[in-house]
């Protein structure tokens, strides 16, 4: 299939580059490398196109309604319809036709179920089309910050073509981005972007990820519902015991129960909801620990060097999930750290909060300690 508008370098088209590098054997992923070192080798830095890293289709074939009225009401006549309980060959009784009603009302919330349960899935992808948006945007800014305010006198001032030779020492993750229709992750290096292969990374909004977020929403979620506290109270029980309660239970955020304490094993007993809570927190942390880029992405939220401990060192002041004026009261009451928040007592933080009359759930305050303790495992 002839490909028209072709990127060419020196007379050589970048798609017939990289198909010839294909046929000689080597892989999709290091043949995307080497094109993109040739490309700035060459030019310095090509012309950037942006695409999505999330897919977002425009229809999702299973959020569709499934739901069938299956009650007809046929209606009776004043002193000639008998009215009875069960069903014969003239009446369908009471009990068939409340039956079907109830039927129909799971049916319906089943579909609303769906509904709200796509809704959630469609703001997670959004997000993180967004979240690749704002990368782009910054990405920009960065080059334009570069070229623009350099030299002192305000003048446009470009730096000498960049070059791959030699080893690259360190790097800053920038993002993740296709390449060939094959994700690659991007690296500012002192020898320009570097593209590499694809691997799985974690945005710079490290915060705002749902693996620091969910053990944060369950805490929520269980301090709002006394029901959920209670059921650990006489006993030790399992994930699956929980989900068999709770499970079909949607959360204020959008995100389904089930959903959040996927990460643990089913047959894994607790022996308190904050023991539930700790373990998810742990668990997503852990995930994060393994996720290439976390670190780099985190030290980048909070200004920190990528080889210090993140719990120790992380401020409070930059935890934008938790509304300014209750970081200023944290930070005038000495906890000022991640490691602090994490370790503070909710009944405590809720007290200096109250005395400077702002307003906060338990909740919300669950909430923010929890996000400190995911935190608090990532070094």
């Amino acid at each position: 299939m002839a490909i028209t508008n072709k990127l060419e370098v020196d007379g050589l088209a970048v798609e017939d580059v990289f198909d010839q590098i294909v046929n000689k054997g080597i892989s999709k992923a290091d043949a995307s490398v080497l094109v993109s070192s040739w490309i700035f080798e060459n030019l310095g830095k090509s012309k950037r196109v942006f695409n999505y890293a999330t897919d977002f289709p425009a229809v999702d074939p299973a959020c569709v309604a499934a739901f069938l009225r299956t009650f007809r009401h046929a209606d009776w006549v004043d002193g000639e319809s008998t009215v009875q309980a069960e069903q014969t060959v003239s009446e369908e009784g009471f009990n068939a036709r409340f039956h079907k009603i109830e039927a129909d009302l799971d049916a319906v919330g089943t579909d609303a179920a769906k509904a709200l349960a796509c809704l959630a899935a469609m703001r997670q992808s959004l997000r993180g089309l967004l979240d690749q948006i704002r990368l782009e945007i910054n990405r920009i800014n960065s080059d334009l910050n570069s070229c623009c305010n350099k030299g002192g006198g305000g003048g446009l001032v470009v730096d000498p073509l960049p070059t791959f030779g030699g080893l690259v020492n360190a790097g800053t993750f920038l993002g993740v981005s296709k390449f060939n229709e094959k994700d690659v992750s991007l690296w500012r290096t002192e020898q320009g972007i570097m593209v590499l292969p694809a691997v799985q990374s974690i945005g710079t909004d490290v915060i705002s990820s749902n693996r620091v977020l969910r053990a944060s929403i369950l805490a929520r979620y269980a301090e709002e519902n006394p029901a959920v506290r209670a059921t650990f109270a006489d006993q030790a029980i399992t994930k699956k015991v929980f989900l068999d309660k709770f499970g079909n239970d949607a959360t204020n955020e959008g995100q389904s129960v089930r959903g959040l304490v996927d990460i643990l094993p089913d047959n894994l007993k607790f022996a308190s909801l904050d023991k539930m809570i700790e373990a998810v927190a742990e668990r997503e942390a852990s995930a994060l620990r393994t996720s290439e880029g976390a670190s780099a992405a985190i030290a980048t939220v909070f200004g920190l060097d990528t080889d210090v401990a993140i719990g120790a060192n992380a401020r409070v002041q930059q935890m934008n999930a938790i509304p300014s004026k209750v970081r200023g009261v944290l930070i005038r009451n000495g906890i000022d750290t991640v490691e602090k928040l994490a370790g503070a007592d909710p009944g405590k933080i809720a007290s200096m909060i109250k005395d400077e009359k702002i307003a906060a759930s338990t909740g919300d305050i669950a909430a923010w300690t929890t996000i400190a303790k995911t935190l608090n495992q990532i070094r």
